[in-house]
């Protein structure tokens, strides 16, 4: 894995090597940031942080591949492709519950119906089974015609629905999940809540860069179905790639401080309750 990260790394042009460097320290920022939470937290607070950690392992897994991609380097691991999948079907309702039981803490922290939520991960997880029981040299040449046209990556056959409708239903989901969450931010009212007032920015600074993120992923899903040379076009413009890892890389800048954050102001509740 090191000599695929130092190949990426290696001097190309400007703006690629930028974007990919980016990129990189988004990754490094994100492992942080779960680390953090899952070492230093405890009781409920790291239930809840746990939705969130769910949230960037997502993250984490996009830019991943989206480095390995652009560099070429699946090509030598192209086990990894494909893999997102149903992964990406658990950001939206990560997302909301996190923000849910950060701001309404009240009762169970475990969902009810969590099959019902869960349904589209293990639909997707199904779909990547043609292309996981595939043969090597099969996969490579799918992932060599997605390095030349990322609209392949979108249209290619290989899963038991066309890959489109993989992106189509998950942005679906993700707008209905998160209008349910920027609801929940609505309706937080610190004067009526035993729930500390900074929890509010807190979640609030989260659901804006989530927020970008849906609509990012929408224009590329909208600019497929209504111009696909458009979508490739932007897919592989070296300018809207720094785009994307600067938007990746100041995402991954937050999860970090953030849990640096959390993780103080949980200290400070603990040591009140329970003062030396």
């Amino acid at each position: 894995m090191g000599e695929i990260f130092m190949a990426a790394l290696q001097p190309v042009q400007g703006l690629y090597d930028t974007a990919v460097f980016l990129a990189l320290l988004a990754l490094l920022f994100m492992l942080l940031a779960v680390m953090l939470r899952l070492i230093y937290l405890r009781g409920s607070r790291r239930q809840i942080e746990g939705y969130l950690c769910v949230v960037i392992g997502v993250f984490f897994w996009t830019v991943l591949v989206y480095v390995l991609l652009y560099s070429g380097q699946i090509r030598k691991l192209p086990e990894l492709y494909n893999k997102g999948i149903p992964l990406y079907y658990l950001l939206a309702p990560a997302a909301y519950f996190f923000t849910l039981y950060s701001l309404f803490p009240q009762g169970s922290l475990k969902p009810r119906l969590l099959w019902l939520h869960l349904l589209p991960f293990i639909f997707g997880l199904i779909d990547i089974l043609p292309y996981a029981l595939a043969s090597r040299p099969d996969k490579l040449q799918l992932i060599d015609a997605v390095i030349q046209d990322f609209r392949v990556s979108y249209t290619h056959s290989y899963g038991f629905i066309p890959q489109k409708w993989h992106y189509i239903i998950k942005t679906g989901l993700a707008f209905i999940y998160l209008t349910a969450q920027w609801r929940l931010v609505y309706l937080f009212d610190k004067n009526n809540s035993n729930v500390p007032g900074f929890y509010k920015p807190y979640v609030m600074s989260f659901t804006i860069f989530y927020t970008i993120h849906i609509l990012m992923q929408s224009s590329v899903i909208l600019s497929l179905m209504s111009n696909q040379l458009q979508a490739n076009f932007i897919l592989q413009d070296l300018n809207q790639m720094i785009w994307f890892s600067s938007y990746f890389f100041g995402f991954s800048l937050w999860m970090l401080f953030s849990s640096i954050f959390i993780i103080r102001q949980n200290n400070v509740k603990i040591n009140a309750i329970n003062p030396s």
